[in-house]
């Protein structure tokens, strides 16, 4: 089949700076080159860094967009929303997208996660029957509106979530029979614990010796992640002479590397001297070296997760969890692998007895480590081998 791939709009793809969703995308560029099976054509928002990457069954289509272009929209969008309650944001990579790149006769389009862009292209072109939205984030919020969900489930031929609860989220909107559940998926062959090589030289870099344990967050760091109650609740285990935490990423990717949260979560920590480590963003084709430096890894999610990378990471590296009850997670992690924490009361409390609980036990956190490295490499729904052949049976049925 001929398919376009929409991506987001916000990272490029193949995912240079990162992007969970963008490095996604990336596996099944990857996996369509070794099987040939179709011709993929990206649609993804223009860098540099893409000039000389090229593919046999992929082609990527870059649409520029300037920043003056960008801050017209955000005030154009400001505009609307305060004078007259309009409160969707069409990405100007859309606009330009639809009108001098998108080209005709495809037989699929996959919109990835862009609400709006879904419904400019399905209401701007001549793409009616054939349209597909990938859904990688919980609905509700202003940019995945019910409105929109509706119109997507009255006009997509499929719609793909990425676990149950996203699918159960979008039915409780519009109950349709068109969505179907593709898992996220990791590469088990870049997650090995055999290929590690650097983690004496990382745990010189962050100043971290033998009798040290290491708490890690990794991901995107903001409010709704819940990385300052996991500090707070680090603060009570103080007493644990050995503890340390690592907090692992930034804001968003390479493209912001700083704000007000994050100014925030550094003053709150400014007395944890030589205890908190922060590594700023790490792409992800070095992250399992950096897992490999954690005792426990912690998600502290205060939304719904709809589905969590990071615990299949971990899982792979063989680190135990600590998990709030947030959404889709709970399909990535058991009880097994990780301390499932409530986080709806007295989140800060509930953390730090998880953590403590793992770090004063040694056999525990063996177990399970174990149990998770076990879950993701026997379940296939989670290996990114099965995900490329999942989402070809999905899409196969579509036309």
């Amino acid at each position: 089949m001929n398919i376009a791939i929409i991506t987001p709009g916000f990272l490029p793809v193949p995912a240079v700076h990162g992007g969970a969703i963008e490095t996604l995308i990336t596996n099944l560029i990857d996996q369509n080159e070794e099987l040939g099976i179709n011709k993929f054509d990206i649609y993804t928002i223009a860098t540099d860094n893409l000039t000389n990457i090229k593919y046999k069954h992929t082609n990527v289509i870059q649409v520029p967009v300037s920043k003056l272009a960008k801050i017209r929209r955000r005030v154009q969008y400001i505009f609307a929303k305060v004078l007259l309650r309009k409160n969707e944001y069409h990405i100007v990579f859309g606009d330009i997208l639809i009108n001098k790149y998108l080209k005709s006769g495809y037989d699929l389009v996959i919109i990835e996660n862009n609400m709006t862009l879904y419904a400019d292209i399905y209401k701007r072109t001549n793409y009616k029957n054939n349209l597909i939205f990938h859904l990688h984030n919980d609905i509700g919020s202003n940019s995945k509106p019910e409105h929109l969900v509706k119109l997507i489930a009255n006009t997509a031929v499929k719609i793909i979530t990425v676990s149950d609860y996203l699918k159960d989220r979008v039915n409780s909107v519009y109950v349709n029979n068109i969505t179907n559940v593709l898992y996220n998926s990791i590469d088990l062959k870049l997650y090995d614990l055999n290929r590690l090589t650097k983690t004496e030289v990382l745990k010189r870099k962050y100043n971290i010796n033998s009798k040290d344990k290491i708490i890690m967050y990794s991901g995107r760091i903001s409010a709704d992640k819940g990385v300052k109650e996991l500090i707070l609740a680090f603060k009570k285990i103080e007493y644990i002479n050995n503890a340390k935490i690592m907090i692992v990423g930034s804001p968003w990717s390479t493209l912001k590397t700083s704000d007000s949260y994050l100014d925030e979560i550094k003053t709150l920590s400014s007395s944890l001297i030589n205890r908190i480590i922060f590594t700023g963003y790490i792409h992800p084709e070095y992250m399992p070296e950096v897992y490999a430096l954690a005792d426990v890894v912690v998600i502290p999610s205060l939304v719904q997760e709809a589905f969590c990378m990071v615990g299949l990471e971990a899982m792979a590296m063989k680190v135990p969890l600590i998990a709030t009850n947030s959404g889709g997670l709970l399909e990535v992690v058991d009880k097994e692998c990780a301390v499932i924490v409530e986080k709806q009361e007295n989140i800060v409390e509930n953390l730090a007895k998880a953590m403590e609980l793992l770090l004063m036990n040694d056999e525990l956190r063996v177990k399970m480590g174990n149990s998770g490295y076990d879950r993701v490499n026997t379940l296939e729904k989670f290996n990114k081998e099965n995900y490329y052949q999942e989402f070809l049976r999905i899409i196969s049925n579509s036309n």
